[in-house]
């Protein structure tokens, strides 16, 4: 296993590093990063869907591999990568992989705006 990713492995995944990268060691192509210049592997995606149970792209993204949180693009390029391995893993159609990249974008853009909440008609009150 590469050091860049065993060093990552070790970061996101603590303990469990040792569980993707023997997979990794069995399965050469799950070193493969999902864009250029991306920290996130097939193997990272592979390791959330069948050992952590994601069920979405936010899932991997977000809370699974930290994309969201330390990559500098949240993860957006390799959203569309990530649907198409899951679509592989949990029998997706083609239309279901789109809409998971595509509500994963609209989730980063909507949380990178910081839109102001939902304003109330009623008065906020300070309580204290």
């Amino acid at each position: 296993v590469p050091e860049d990713i065993l060093r990552r492995l070790v970061e996101v995944y603590g303990s469990d590093a040792v569980v993707i990268a023997d997979a990794i060691t069995a399965d050469p192509a799950l070193s493969e990063r999902l864009e250029p210049g991306s920290a996130l592997t097939r193997g990272e995606v592979e390791y959330a869907v069948r050992h952590e149970l994601a069920a979405t792209v936010e899932d991997v993204l977000e809370r699974r591999s930290r994309m969201f949180l330390w990559d500098p693009e949240n993860g957006v390029p390799a959203a569309r990568a990530v649907a198409r391995i899951m679509a592989g893993m949990l029998d997706w159609d083609a239309a279901r992989a789109a809409r998971e990249a595509e509500e994963y974008e609209e989730y980063v853009r909507r949380t990178k705006t910081f839109a102001p909440m939902a304003t109330s008609t009623e008065p906020r009150v300070a309580h204290g």
